[in-house]
């Protein structure tokens, strides 16, 4: 073989690869989820006080389930375990997406979790000589610099806002709204984080409330209201 023939030949190889590589980059683009779940933080009580401004909360999480009417039959959307973690910018942000049976579904299902001894963490703040936690919250209290962490872990379900239908055509947005703030009052005011004393309250509130710390329903628009 001679070397024009050497030529043609790596041409023909190249424009058949170039042409498997398009044709596969389009079958790619072309896969789109049906359901999609995000989060968006509510400042909502903080508005009335300056007392108490949270800009950042972290948040563990794992084994999201749906869940039709029968509470036994739940399919699982993300292992986990992933972070969460809201900060200052008021925007709707992707937990993550899959293409999801179709369906009707009522709850969403999930473990707040606290993260094992031998567990890998990809955030480093999650552990400290103290121990590894489930949930962080920084902020400030009358102007005071504050980092609060809960070692709280169970599993919760919400009921959606109203009944999320899941469709092969199009893609449905389901968001969690965390309601932080009601993690740190106490008899209508909020509680200063920095003292020992109060742990124990906020720790109830976040075992106690965490239902009302969270809500979920069908956002298309990603605006964090309920369509």
């Amino acid at each position: 073989m001679n070397f024009r023939h050497i030529y043609t030949v790596l041409i023909l190889l190249i424009s058949f690869l170039s042409y498997n590589c398009s044709k596969n980059d389009n079958i790619s683009d072309s896969i789109v989820d049906n359901l999609i779940l995000s989060y968006y933080k509510s400042d909502s009580l903080s508005l009335d006080n300056n007392t108490m401004l949270l800009d950042t909360i972290k948040l563990l999480m794992k084994g999201i389930k749906f869940v039709k009417s029968n509470a036994n039959d739940s399919l699982d959307f993300h292992t986990g375990p992933f972070k969460i973690s809201p900060g200052m910018i008021q925007s709707v942000s992707t937990i993550s997406s899959m293409d999801f049976p179709e369906g009707n579904y009522n709850k969403i299902r999930f473990e707040v979790h606290k993260p094992d001894t031998n567990e890998v963490l990809t955030d480093p703040e999650f552990s400290d000589t103290s121990g590894r936690f489930s949930l962080i919250a920084k902020g400030s209290f009358n102007g005071n610099r504050f980092i609060y962490k809960s070692k709280y872990s169970a599993w919760k379900i919400l009921q959606f806002v109203n009944q999320v239908s899941i469709s092969g055509s199009g893609t449905t947005n389901i968001t969690l709204l965390i309601k932080p703030y009601i993690w740190f009052l106490n008899n209508g005011d909020f509680v200063d984080p920095r003292e020992p004393g109060n742990s124990v309250i906020i720790d109830n509130n976040i075992k106690n409330n965490f239902n009302n710390g969270f809500s979920a329903f069908t956002d298309n628009d990603r605006n964090g209201i309920p369509d």
